[in-house]
């Protein structure tokens, strides 16, 4: 019988935590959805020293990618280290499918760590509407796994529900997030568009000055900002990526 997928967890050679810090999560993330995101991606998640991906392919074309992830990850994070030998478990029955996807997103959980409670480093973010980074994986869910809601895979946030969050700061943290982006600077057109939003969603708050000093431009490349017309997807997962981060700072504030 045909595997339906493979579960695939790697770490570098040396256990060094993979990507120590929210670029560099963002980083492995972008690296993983353009690397794999084509090729039957369901799931992923970054822990602190492992990265588990569950895969809807045979085993030959699930070894490739994971090849190609493993150069592309050198690529971005530069980590110093080579990986380890990929592990490789079949997935065989829809039962196993569907526990193995709960268990890629609850490797915080799993491993007890608390490096990445916004999920920069998770599939967990495309699935919600949170980053618009990749159009397929939410597809995937709804063919592979028709009975998950994004509503439900919210509680793996640590939270009950998204809700909009309108603090400047937050608003610009979350325009990267929402495109897994380190910052709002650069020349690609991701960075353009992060500007973008966050430039129309601040403004009424902020006024035109004080995004164009916030972004170290002119008030005349303000409003070239102001004019682009964005999705609206990339404009909602900016508030609810400024709101989960309210929400995740008065819960660590609690736990403090």
């Amino acid at each position: 019988m045909r595997p339906i997928g493979f579960h695939v967890s790697t770490y570098l050679l040396d256990r060094r935590v993979l990507a120590p810090s929210d670029a560099a999560r963002r980083a492995l993330a972008a690296s993983v959805l353009r690397v794999a995101g084509p090729h039957g991606l369901l799931a992923f998640r970054g822990s602190n020293g492992h990265l588990h991906l569950l895969l809807l392919l045979d085993e030959p074309m699930a070894r490739e990618i994971v090849r190609r992830v493993k150069i592309g990850l050198q690529r971005v994070l530069d980590p110093g280290v080579g990986f380890a030998p990929a592990w490789f478990e079949a997935v065989r029955t829809q039962q196993h499918l569907d526990n193995a996807f709960d268990y890629v997103l609850r490797q915080d959980k799993h491993h007890d760590f608390l490096c990445d409670p916004c999920h920069d480093a998770s599939c967990l973010l495309d699935l919600v509407g949170l980053r618009v980074v990749d159009r397929l994986l939410p597809r995937r869910l709804r063919e592979h796994l028709p009975r998950r809601r994004p509503e439900q895979l919210v509680q793996h946030l640590g939270i009950d529900e998204l809700v909009p969050g309108q603090v400047p700061e937050l608003l610009r943290e979350g325009a990267a997030a929402a495109l897994a982006l380190p910052d709002l600077a650069g020349r690609c057109e991701a960075a353009f568009l992060a500007r973008c939003a966050f430039a129309q969603l601040a403004r009424p708050a902020l006024g035109t000055a004080e995004v164009a000093r916030q972004l170290g431009i002119s008030r005349r490349s303000v409003q070239r900002l102001l004019r682009h017309r964005l999705p609206p997807a990339l404009l909602r997962a900016v508030v609810l990526q400024a709101g989960l981060r309210e929400q995740v700072g008065q819960l660590v504030e609690g736990a403090a």
